[in-house]
């Protein structure tokens, strides 16, 4: 990191002086991504501050007052072997040169395996090898803990031979271990007492046999969240128990593994940060700013589960002296499992630029679910997304996409095949989320039951980890006619991307029938889901007519529309792709259906072709796309005034821009964008009678 301090400054300027600027690597001595924090001080205030580079081109970036105090950050990664100056006003302060750096990989490269299958996993390893992998951890139905190992000998051989293989292609393995892995949940902790000795004999023995009975494995991962008990709630009613601070609870837990798995049997440690509520992770919070007794702390890109949604994981770049490695979903748990596309090039670029400025020291990804792995499919192309752009801060996510799709495919439709993929990602989040909150099922199943889930819905709360979704939620819980429109908009938004794909697809001169397949696959399931999320929210509604005695019939006409088109989306799925097809499976579609049939029979209003003549918003397109400016048009079935909202995070835009409408199309213009950078967005229309309709989100890349 270097410093640079103007004390000469001090006697030019004598109201403005820099009190701190530094220029540090975005992730140790990486080959580009110099990152500018710079701390002003002055006597007056400042109106202007800037940055810019030897040909006099400004660099923008994030400045923020504090009382006399300015900070100034770049919103992308400063050039290598580049001349900038510092300025306020037409005054320069300093100039400074970045340095190329030293090449180098993240230190840790890793994937995950879950099956149990040994062919299915040394094939995995052979791609890890070849995807210049050098750590794999074993987890879910391999093991979820030592004991799962020590308590059967046929997986004791299995984790032997996979260990073996795995060394034999230079990669280290460790295995997953929750704690406690007790079935009773009165537990003393208490190391001083009789109980608490007998716990801690209990669960220091169990990595003691472990490393007897598989002494090639390399560590452990230890992890408190889905432990069969999770030490947060643990009872015992001694006086350590009730006295001691959680956070001195779980150091006591990493410092008891960690002295029998290092010192004893010469094995390393990794803590996982996985938790499910708030509370938990300010436990966490509070654990991880200690120096702790591991090799390094692994913490998911996102504060919970792999919703796409959420935003980074507060404790990247807050964990104290420990090292730092991000985990990552690539195989789609929530999105279709690797069975239709779902393709991350640009959500992992806007993670990973996150990421390495905060230092972080490598990567986990999960290349699978279960026995359902990336490879063969097209989300092949995330494990070759993460591994280029850990490597470089340069190359652009849509690219890196080109790069495996003309492996892939040829290159005679690279770019058109690109861009159809890199859609696949929108497609998904309309399809599996609702307005960007997980509803639906424990994955991408089809729900069985004609409600929500509250339960479900109450843990996957975007809102317990940012309160600008609140509203949102709220919105959701209640329901209305309101937010049906909106959930609907959002679903044909998804089906009509859904299609594009497809007619792009089949308008190339070379057929491309597994993906093809693929790509209807995801139509279907976005079809299957709008229909689901309307019975949801507009059973109520018809509900709430009929105990009024109202008559409006068209409630009970949509409903039966979306019963009909779900027997027969049932019917297609089966016959297509059979009746095990997942996800989309015709039988759980069936039985949501029973579940329908017991609170609305077959109803006695006929069937409408369009029940509701609601604001649909469609062809939405970004085009002309340049470093700073980009172009946005869209049709609307609806008059009114037309605009756009953009910004860089969601729910709130932050940025309001007018739109040229001529009939049903519209056009805005975005100015004065940041090269480089990612910007979300959503169209709308304010009726005659002053109500906003919204479209769902959209997302762009300007280029550099």
């Amino acid at each position: 990191m270097l410093r640079f301090l103007f004390f000469l400054f001090l006697f030019l300027l004598p109201s403005i002086w820099a009190q701190d600027i530094t220029v540090s690597p975005a992730n140790g001595a990486r080959e580009v991504p110099l990152v500018l924090q710079i701390e002003v001080r002055s006597t007056d205030t400042i109106n202007s501050f800037s940055l810019k580079d030897e040909k006099g081109t400004t660099i923008p970036g994030d400045s923020k007052i504090f009382g006399q105090n300015t900070y100034f950050h770049p919103f992308f990664p400063l050039s290598p072997d580049t001349t900038y100056q510092i300025k306020i006003g037409e005054k320069v302060l300093s100039t400074f040169t970045t340095r190329t750096g030293n090449k180098s990989k993240p230190e840790i490269r890793g994937w995950q395996l879950h099956s149990q299958d040994e062919s299915h996993i040394l094939d995995i390893i052979r791609q890890a090898h070849n995807n210049d992998i050098n750590h794999l951890q074993l987890s879910h139905s391999i093991a979820m803990n030592v004991d799962d190992v020590n308590e059967n000998p046929e997986r004791i051989a299995l984790v032997n031979r996979v260990t073996q293989a795995a060394h034999q292609n230079g990669i280290q393995v460790y295995l997953w271990t929750h704690e406690f892995n007790d079935k009773d949940i009165f537990l003393c902790m208490n190391p001083q007492n009789e109980k608490g000795k007998k716990l801690w004999q209990r669960r220091t023995q169990a990595y003691r046999d472990f490393f007897r009975f598989c002494p090639e494995v390399d560590g452990v991962l230890l992890m408190f969240g889905s432990s069969k008990v999770e030490p947060w709630y643990a009872m015992h009613d001694c006086n350590y128990c009730t006295k001691t601070p959680m956070v001195d609870k779980l150091e006591l837990i990493v410092n008891q593994i960690s002295k029998v798995v290092q010192e004893e049997c010469g094995k390393k440690v990794m803590l996982r940060s996985f938790i499910h509520r708030p509370i938990e992770l300010k436990w966490m919070q509070e654990l991880v700013k200690r120096p702790l007794p591991v090799e390094a702390i692994m913490h998911k890109c996102v504060p919970q589960d792999w919703e796409p949604y959420y935003p980074n994981h507060p404790l990247i770049g807050n964990s104290g002296p420990n090292k730092v490695i991000i985990e990552y979903d690539l195989a789609g748990e929530y999105c279709g499992q690797t069975q239709t596309p779902y393709i991350l090039s640009h959500y992992l670029h806007s993670r990973i630029l996150h990421q390495k400025r905060q230092g972080v020291a490598g990567y986990m990804a999960r290349v699978e679910r279960g026995s359902r792995a990336i490879f063969d499919t097209p989300n092949e192309v995330n494990a070759h997304a993460l591994k280029r752009l850990w490597e470089s801060d340069t190359v652009s996510p849509e690219n890196i996409t080109q790069e495996w799709v003309a492996n892939k495919y040829g290159t005679n439709d690279a770019e058109a095949i690109s861009q159809i993929l890199t859609r696949s990602f929108i497609v998904a989040r309309k399809t599996h989320y609702m307005l960007g909150f997980w509803v639906y099922n424990k994955g991408p199943k089809i729900p069985d039951m004609v409600i929500p889930d509250p339960i479900l819905f109450a843990l996957k709360d975007i809102a317990l980890w940012d309160q600008d979704y609140k509203k949102i939620s709220q919105s959701l819980v209640q329901g209305g006619e309101d937010i049906l429109w909106a959930i609907c908009r959002e679903k044909d938004e998804a089906i009509e991307l859904a299609q594009l794909s497809l007619n792009e697809l089949d308008s190339l001169s070379q057929n491309y029938p597994k993906l093809r397949k693929k790509l209807w696959q995801q139509k279907k399931c976005a079809q299957i889901l709008r229909h689901i999320s309307l019975i949801w929210y507009a059973l109520p509604l018809y509900q709430e007519n009929n105990q009024e005695n109202k008559t409006n019939p068209q409630w009970a006409s949509l409903i039966q529309n979306s019963r009909e088109e779900l027997q027969a989306l049932a019917q297609e799925m089966e016959s297509t792709l059979g009746p095990n097809v997942f996800p989309g499976n015709p039988k759980r579609i069936r039985t949501f259906l029973k579940s329908l049939a017991t609170v609305f029979p077959e109803s006695k209003f006929s069937r409408q072709s369009s029940p509701f003549d609601y604001v649909r918003f469609s062809q939405i397109k970004t085009k002309d796309k340049q470093r700073n400016q980009v172009r946005v048009s869209w049709k609307c079935n609806k008059e009114g005034k037309s605009f756009l909202e953009y910004g860089r995070e969601i729910p709130d835009y932050g940025r309001t821009v007018n739109a040229f409408s001529r009939g049903e199309e519209s056009t805005a213009t975005l100015q004065n964008l940041m090269p480089g950078t990612c910007y979300v967005f959503r169209v709308a229309l304010r009726d005659e009678k002053g109500k906003i309709h919204y479209s769902g989100d959209f997302s762009f890349l300007t280029t550099r």
